[in-house]
């Protein structure tokens, strides 16, 4: 009696699997081959599918679960500089940063590599294709910059002269911080990534043209973690000698395609070759980790 019952409640959930395509398709990739690769929409045909998934796992136990531990490839990409600068509602002469990267500033990065002009329409389609998660290792810390430009006379972003020939800005930095970036791409996209960043075609900034990176952007391409949000719970944290243990509570920012219940909206979706963008969804929270590690030091 308890075994049927345990039956019953695991095929109840398994079936409440069946909409997540990503975990369903890895582990369709060590199945019998005999079922459909598109997962059905209607809720009876897809517990059709489930049922059909459960037979296969019984007499197959081994090959399921090393499909099961297949993760999809996922680019690691490492931000570290003394200075930078990820605008979030920056206007006029106020220039300030958001806590994380965001992705209109990730994608210029990218989009820099890859030698694409401001107005290039395949900017637009990078931003679309290409989701992402942030953690930030070493938060940094906040600095103001107090900027003033001189000219005689000094010109507008229009061309014209200025009335006044003195401009003061504020503008927002942070200092001395790492963030760790999970980037999921398409794989025609990726392989172009990839080659770009090893090879760019003009220089890559963290934000702002004046913030270089101390290090090299691409840390690594992995497929040993079955999602964004895997990758930053278990990804080794990035820590100097002089900092001391790990930190055990991490912050993060993950993307959640199609889910508008997320906790936060970033106005960093670029969506026309001009300067426009849409509000993106994503969830912050902070991860808490069981050990202290290592991926390198600095």
């Amino acid at each position: 009696m308890t075994m049927t019952w345990l039956r019953v409640a695991f095929r109840r959930w398994f079936v409440r699997l069946i909409p997540y395509r990503a975990a369903l398709d890895s582990m369709l990739s060590g199945g019998c081959g005999s079922v459909p690769r598109r997962i059905p929409s209607h809720r009876y045909a897809r517990r059709r599918c489930a049922r059909h998934c459960l037979s296969c796992w019984n007499r197959s136990p081994g090959h399921w679960h090393e499909a099961a531990m297949m993760g999809k490839t996922l680019l690691i990409l490492r931000l570290e500089g003394v200075l930078q600068s990820w605008g979030d509602h920056s206007k006029w002469d106020t220039r300030d940063s958001g806590d994380f990267p965001s992705k209109s500033g990730v994608v210029g990065l990218l989009a820099c590599a890859l030698g694409l002009e401001r107005d290039d329409p395949e900017i637009v389609e990078l931003s679309a294709n290409l989701h992402m998660a942030v953690r930030a290792d070493r938060p940094g810390i906040r600095m103001l910059d107090f900027h003033t430009v001189r000219g005689n006379p000094l010109y507008n972003a229009e061309g014209k002269a200025r009335a006044n020939n003195t401009v003061v800005s504020y503008r927002w930095y942070l200092q001395d911080a790492s963030f760790l970036v999970v980037i999921d791409l398409p794989e025609a996209w990726r392989e172009r990534v990839i080659e770009a960043l090893q090879h760019p075609v003009w220089p890559i900034y963290l934000g702002r043209k004046s913030c270089v990176p101390s290090r090299p952007v691409l840390e690594e391409t992995t497929a040993s973690y079955i999602d964004l949000m895997d990758a930053i719970r278990h990804y080794p944290v990035c820590k100097r000698e002089e900092d001391g243990p790990a930190p055990q509570s991490l912050y993060y920012e993950c993307e959640i395609p199609g889910d508008s219940t997320a906790s936060y909206t970033r106005a960093d979706e670029r969506i026309s070759e001009g300067r426009r963008f849409a509000l993106r969804s994503v969830h912050r929270g902070m991860v808490t980790r069981e050990v202290q590690d290592v991926s390198d030091k600095n």
